[in-house]
C-alpha cells in the first residue's frame, strides 16, 4: 500500500482505459537544453532534403575550420531561446554553439547582427531590425497582398498559381514585387510557351486580361528593396527576351 495518496496519479492510455501510477515510477526530467538539443536534431533529420552540402566551420564551432557539418546550405548561427533565457548548459546543432545573436538581410539589415531579446520578440525583431520576414506564412501573405495590388495598379490579374507562390516564398526573405514587361510582337508566341518559361524558369507571375489572356506585364518577387529599381527590373526584363 502506498502511504502517500498525493504521489498517485491516473494516466488515460490510448485505448482509452485509465491507469493508477506512482510517481517514483518516473525517471527524473533530463535538462531543457538536453531536450532541445535532441528535439532540434530530430526535426532537421525530418526536412525532406534530397541532397545536402559538406561544409566546415570557421567560428563559433569546437574546431574552427576542421569541424565538417551536412545540411542544404552551410548554417551560420543558432538561436534557441527558452523566454528571455539562453538554456544551459550550451545547445549545440550543427556544429553551432546556441545563443541569442543572429543575422538579418545580408544587405539591407540595420545592423550586421540581431540580437534576440526573447523567444516571442523573435519575428518582429527580424523584421524591424533584420529586414526580413522570417514566418512562411506570413511572407506568403505578403507577397499575395503585394502581387494583387501590382496587378490592380495595372488593371490585370495575376496568374494562379499555388505551387510557384510557395516556392517563390521559400526563395526570399524581403519580398518586394516589381512590375516588368516585354516587347508587345513576342505575344505573337503561344501564350502556354511563355508562360511556361516564365513560371518555369525564371520564377515570374505572368499577368492577365479580363479575359485571360496574356498580356505583355508581369510580376517578380525581388529580395530587395532598392531606392531606385530601375537595374532590378531592367535584368529582369532582359532575360525574357530570346
Amino acid at each position: 500500500m502506498f502511504k502517500n495518496l498525493k504521489s498517485l496519479f491516473v494516466v488515460e492510455e490510448e485505448n482509452g482505459k485509465q491507469v493508477i501510477k506512482h510517481r517514483e515510477d518516473l525517471a527524473a526530467g533530463a535538462p531543457l537544453a538536453i531536450t532541445l538539443e535532441a528535439a532540434i536534431e530530430g526535426a532537421i533529420d525530418a526536412l525532406p532534403i534530397p541532397k545536402v552540402m559538406a561544409y566546415q566551420l570557421h567560428e563559433n564551432c569546437v574546431q574552427p575550420g576542421w569541424t565538417t557539418e551536412k545540411f542544404v546550405r552551410p548554417a551560420h548561427k543558432l538561436v534557441v531561446l527558452h523566454g528571455d533565457e539562453v538554456p544551459q548548459p550550451e545547445v549545440m546543432v550543427l556544429g553551432l554553439t546556441a545563443g541569442r545573436e543572429t543575422q538579418g538581410h545580408r544587405f539591407e539589415a540595420k545592423n550586421p547582427f540581431v540580437s534576440i531579446k526573447d523567444a516571442d520578440s523573435y519575428a518582429q525583431q527580424m523584421e524591424s531590425e533584420g529586414a526580413v520576414i522570417p514566418g512562411f506564412a506570413a511572407r506568403r501573405a505578403e507577397i499575395v497582398r503585394q502581387l494583387e495590388a501590382a496587378a490592380a495598379k495595372e488593371g490585370l490579374k495575376p496568374i494562379e498559381d499555388d505551387a510557384l507562390l510557395e516556392e517563390v516564398t521559400a526563395l526570399v526573405e524581403r519580398p518586394n514585387v516589381l512590375t516588368c514587361t516585354f516587347e508587345q510582337e513576342f505575344l505573337d508566341v503561344p501564350q502556354e510557351c511563355l508562360i511556361l518559361t516564365m513560371k518555369a524558369n525564371q520564377k515570374y507571375f505572368p499577368l492577365l486580361d479580363a479575359a485571360g489572356r496574356l498580356t505583355n506585364k508581369f510580376l517578380v518577387v525581388s529580395n530587395i528593396r532598392p531606392a531606385d529599381p530601375s537595374a532590378v527590373i531592367g535584368g529582369n526584363e532582359r532575360v525574357v527576351r530570346p
